[in-house]
């Protein structure tokens, strides 16, 4: 039970720091800055991602496959590959704009929608898990 919760709150702690270097006020500011940190440094990019990868290697290590984990490992899965669909239209174009690209002008991204995961996978994962 105890282990459980500190797995839960590890994967807290991952999500928090995921949400504070994935920022953004507005949907074209938070693409922004991932274009940035994907040229800067590629490999970083897909460290930003470390709660995918705690929750495959934790499935996998402890040979957990139920509901829960896959559901969290396929909406982290379609998140990057959501962010990477992104990447890639703004490395085709001169002018992109993510909020124009969705269909969202102007959309602020508020601390609710920001760190929302933060608290949603950790709830679920500890369901997964105990």
């Amino acid at each position: 039970m105890l282990n459980d919760l500190l797995d839960a709150a590890a994967l807290f702690f991952i999500e928090i720091i995921e949400a504070n270097l994935q920022k953004g006020d507005t949907l074209d500011s938070y693409a922004q800055n991932l274009i940035e940190i994907k040229n800067r440094y590629p490999i970083v990019f897909l460290g930003l991602h470390l709660s995918f990868f705690f929750v495959v290697i934790y499935a996998i290590y402890y040979n957990l496959f139920n509901f829960s984990i896959c559901a969290i490992v396929i909406l982290k899965l379609t998140d990057i590959c959501a962010k990477i669909t992104l990447l890639r239209k703004a490395k085709n174009s001169e002018n992109f704009s993510a909020s124009s690209y969705l269909g969202t002008p102007n959309f602020q991204i508020k601390p609710a929608l920001r760190y929302g995961g933060a608290f949603i996978y950790p709830l679920v994962f500890y369901y997964a898990i105990s």
